[in-house]
């Protein structure tokens, strides 16, 4: 597969020789890889889809669709060539279906456009979190549920079209049923450099700009604001910050050693290009990790899940909360000793914060299914 002159993330498995071990390596990376990213953000799809609130707000279902798109990843890593498998190892069909195979996978299209997505819905986590704390009462307007779906449907559309010139370097040779690839059609020293930058260095400049706004306006708040809601805001953000971060610190090597390769200046199949390579795609697999020992609630989520076959499930809660943003109201859970049995909740305390108002209510011997409390 002699494509790494046009496309610095994918290179041949097959090699000549005895060299064969660094390749050998490569692939248990890219496997140990795809199955971290589809196995743990399988997980955080489930743990966001039983718990119905998490999907009212806004910043959970760009996590979402986050975990979606790195899910997929490991997924197509798995059953692309150059990753794992060899191409010579797939057999290429006849006629239409060669064709498509040589264009959309045999170029590696699906993974190129997964990592865009990430990029692009980076973007829209950093500017969520920024009308959030800066623009509060256009945010209620601009991040709906039915817009959210709408951002999310035009970064895929963006990602599509941007890596459009990918299925147009290969076509299938009929008299050998191999892939055959061609060269740029437009001088590579305009086009690498102007793809980089539209599709990720300015995305990631958007979004360094916006969470450096939030963090002078978080730290600029006045003390006189619920202190609890600042600081599960501040929470919030950092989760979503260091996220951020690490997309940028994975990919920021791959989308450099790229558009450096435009001069000639780096090449391909080294040492070099295949750990920006293996950084890159080792993004879809963080994730995950960083919801969880960021967030008590996705960490609860997760602990609920893998708990398979528990009869009992105790929370000692001494400061738990949990707030809604829609009606700017704050639910405070202040239980303790919690115990919730045989799908039962029995002490129950909580308190009600709405415009400044507050009301302490006791309620004992509350009998609530589980499910109904960890979905409200």
């Amino acid at each position: 597969m002699n494509n790494t002159s046009t496309n610095t993330t994918s290179w041949s498995t097959n090699t000549q020789g005895g060299d064969n071990k660094p390749h050998v390596m490569l692939q248990i990376l890219f496997g140990f890889i795809a199955l971290l990213a589809f196995c743990g953000n399988g997980l955080l799809c489930v743990v966001i889809l039983r718990r119905r609130r998490f999907l009212r707000s806004s910043y959970n279902l760009v996590i979402f669709s986050l975990a979606v798109t790195d899910m997929l990843t490991g997924l197509f890593i798995a059953g692309t060539p150059g990753y794992i498998i060899g191409l010579s190892s797939y057999p290429v069909p006849s006629g239409i279906g060669g064709e498509m195979f040589c264009r959309l996978i045999s170029t590696q299209y699906f993974v190129f456009v997964f990592g865009k997505v990430s990029v692009l819905t980076i973007v829209a986590l950093a500017l969520e979190r920024w009308y959030s704390v800066v623009k509060p009462i256009e945010y209620k307007i601009k991040f709906t549920r039915k817009r959210i779906y709408i951002y999310v449907a035009i970064i895929w559309l963006i990602s599509v079209i941007a890596n459009g010139s990918k299925p147009i370097k290969a076509k299938l040779s009929e008299s050998s049923l191999r892939c055959t690839w061609s060269k740029m059609p437009y001088p590579k020293n305009i086009f690498i450099p102007s793809y980089t930058t539209v599709t990720f260095f300015i995305p990631t400049a958007i979004t360094w700009l916006s969470f450096l706004h939030v963090g002078r306006v978080l730290k600029r708040s006045p003390a006189e604001q619920n202190v609890r809601f600042r600081n599960t805001r501040k929470k919030l953000t950092r989760m979503c910050a260091i996220v951020a971060f690490l997309l940028t610190m994975n990919w920021l090597p791959n989308q450099v050693f790229y558009t450096l390769s435009a001069f000639d200046i780096t090449k391909a199949e080294t040492p070099l290009h295949h750990f920006t390579i293996v950084l890159a795609m080792f993004n879809s697999c963080v994730n995950p990790w960083i919801c969880y020992f960021t967030n008590r609630e996705y960490q609860k989520g997760f602990r609920q899940l893998l708990c398979f076959g528990c009869k009992k499930v105790h929370f000692r809660a001494r400061q738990s909360h949990f707030y809604s943003i829609a009606g700017g109201s704050e639910l405070s859970d202040v239980t303790s000793g919690t115990d919730l049995s045989d799908g039962v909740l029995h002490v129950l305390s909580f308190k009600y914060i709405n415009s400044g108002f507050t009301t302490d209510n006791k309620v004992n011997n509350v009998e609530m299914k589980l499910n109904s409390y960890s979905t409200s």
